[in-house]
């Protein structure tokens, strides 16, 4: 005969299997969540920033509403450097050009050419009038200018004339188309000063004196700073 005895489980036993069940059925109920949580925790983790903020799109409000900037926004909002106003009038004239010394002039194409006088009119049609140099300075600038040119540079017909300039003599005297007094700029051996040469051109090393009658290149200018107080000051009567 078997003892019933056998059968028995001790109560500390049975409530030990109580709770191995227990956090079984928890664990299998609440293991999705449990699962869930994990990838949510991964996520953040792996695409917050440093600061614990997730990483955003330029221009997009940080979590304290202030805007985040990106390197394109920063760069194209750095302020600019001064704009240069004298520059810019000068080019607002069609086919007007800047060089240093507020050299706003233009210097006519190479099959442009003209006497003296069409030159000038041609120049003040512009708005401006015949090249005028107010300082050495500026023949130097101009000079430079002109030589970088090369053979583009001489006109066709005497190449040691380069373009006109708005100089002529007027009662022996060499006068600017402009109220300029400046009596320098002259090249090598000029001017030569005989009394049927009026009217003065930019040569390869400065200006001379020549026929107003040759078909030349011409360079305008207009004044565009404080240079002078007036433009195209009628010294001289274009006849």
């Amino acid at each position: 005969m078997i003892s019933a005895s056998c059968y028995c489980v001790k109560p500390e036993e049975l409530n030990l299997m109580k709770k191995q069940l227990d956090n079984a059925t928890r664990i299998q109920e609440g293991g999705s969540t449990h699962h869930a949580t994990g990838i949510a925790v991964i996520k953040e983790t792996d695409t917050s920033t440093n600061d614990g903020e997730t990483p955003r799109e330029g221009g997009a409000p940080r979590g304290d509403g202030a805007p985040v900037e990106s390197d394109t926004t920063k760069n194209s909002d750095k302020p600019r450097g001064p704009i240069n106003i004298t520059e810019k009038a000068c080019l607002s004239h069609p086919g007007y050009s800047y060089l240093e010394d507020n050299l706003c002039f233009r210097f006519s194409a190479m099959k442009d050419v003209r006497k003296w006088e069409d030159g000038r009119k041609s120049c003040q049609k512009d708005g401006g009038d015949l090249m005028t140099f107010y300082s050495q300075q500026e023949v130097d600038t101009m000079k430079r200018y002109l030589n970088d040119l090369g053979e583009a540079a001489y006109d066709s017909v005497s190449p040691m004339l380069k373009a006109w300039v708005g100089r002529k003599r007027v009662a022996g005297k060499y006068l600017w188309v402009t109220n300029s007094t400046f009596s320098g700029g002259w090249g090598s051996g000029e001017p030569m000063d005989f009394s049927i040469y009026k009217c003065v051109s930019f040569m390869y090393d400065g200006l001379g004196d020549g026929l107003c009658s040759p078909r030349l290149r011409y360079l305008c200018r207009i004044l565009t700073d404080t240079t002078s107080s007036k433009q195209g000051d009628p010294q001289i009567t274009v006849q």
